[in-house]
């Protein structure tokens, strides 16, 4: 018959496809069996004569190439999706891996690098070691390793009876020693008094021996009276130097001081002052306020000057180091 066909489509085998360039052409191009081009043309439009001639089986080839077409666009319009949302999840999980990124970038800035976790470390920093300055026995521990501390908090007591009995017989022996000193003062008086009675005897004694000296010419006395007289201002002589020494002797223990500024006293006072310490020392203070990193010393032991008990360290200063 003189049926057209549409200028996309042509006849090969009796099916009706698309022309070749456009996509649905390509795919029935492939799924065909290619064409024998060593097929007599005289084969050919015989077949062309024959699909001429049977107008229904042209309309059917018809509906089968636009079913295939239809097929094709359906299956294109499917990838298209497809690789849209391919399109959407790379984007979409790009986005959730960059927010991931910039959270743990914030998370590190902000509170991770401040936080170092690790299997083989240790503290380091100022320790300060605490140590008795005093022998005893502890009777007392306040704290524990890792427990915090404040300063001037009492960590441990020692036994306080030595220390108290020394620090009182300090305090009897100021006390003597002030009593003693007032006594040297008084005890210049005394000699200085001593000094003008001997040295009024002296006179005395003078006066006599220069009376009867005067007399003995006239036979006014005896011999043994004179003799007497001598004696008297000899024994009154000796006396007066004597009584210079004694003063001399007080004088030079007391010279240039004061009952209070007195260095008996200011020895007195620091043996007070020592047996004070020794007896505040038996309880042991925390210099710092920080952490108790080690503890040595238990109930009942016996401790001596210089052996370490406890160390603490403070917060503000330690580092790990790892």
């Amino acid at each position: 018959m003189g049926n057209k066909e549409s200028p996309g489509q042509q006849d090969n085998g009796g099916q009706t496809v698309k022309l070749e360039g456009t996509f649905e052409g390509k795919l029935l191009q492939e799924r065909r069996p290619q064409t024998n081009s060593s097929e007599p043309q005289s084969s050919q439009q015989h077949k062309s004569k024959r699909r001429d001639e049977n107008p229904s089986q042209k309309s059917d080839e018809r509906t089968a190439g636009k079913e295939e077409s239809a097929h094709a666009a359906s299956q294109d319009g499917t990838s298209k999706s497809s690789k849209r949302k391919s399109y959407r999840f790379i984007w979409i999980f790009g986005t959730v891996v960059v927010l991931i990124g910039l959270g743990v970038l914030i998370y590190h800035l902000t509170v991770g690098r401040y936080h170092v976790k690790t299997k083989d470390a240790y503290v380091n920093g100022n320790l300060i070691r605490l140590a008795p300055q005093v022998s005893g026995t502890v009777i007392q521990v306040t704290t524990d390793q890792t427990q915090p501390v404040t300063r001037g908090q009492l960590l441990v007591r020692l036994d306080p009876h030595d220390t108290d009995v020394s620090l009182a017989q300090a305090k009897a022996n100021l006390a003597q020693t002030v009593r003693d000193v007032a006594q040297l003062f008084a005890q210049e008086r005394r000699d200085a008094a001593a000094v003008s009675a001997q040295e009024a005897q002296l006179t005395l004694a003078n006066q006599n021996l220069a009376r009867d000296q005067a007399l003995i010419k006239a036979h006014g006395v005896s011999e043994e009276d004179l003799e007497r007289d001598q004696e008297n201002a000899r024994n009154a002589e000796a006396g007066v130097r004597q009584a210079r020494a004694a003063l001399a002797a007080t004088q030079a223990a007391i010279q240039g001081t004061q009952p209070q500024t007195h260095p008996r006293v200011k020895q007195a006072e620091a043996n007070l002052r020592s047996a004070w310490l020794a007896s505040s020392r038996t309880r042991v203070l925390s210099p710092i306020s920080g952490y108790v990193v080690r503890r040595s010393v238990q109930l009942g032991q016996q401790v001596n000057p210089g052996i370490e008990m406890l160390a603490a360290s403070q917060c503000t200063r330690t580092c790990v180091n790892s």
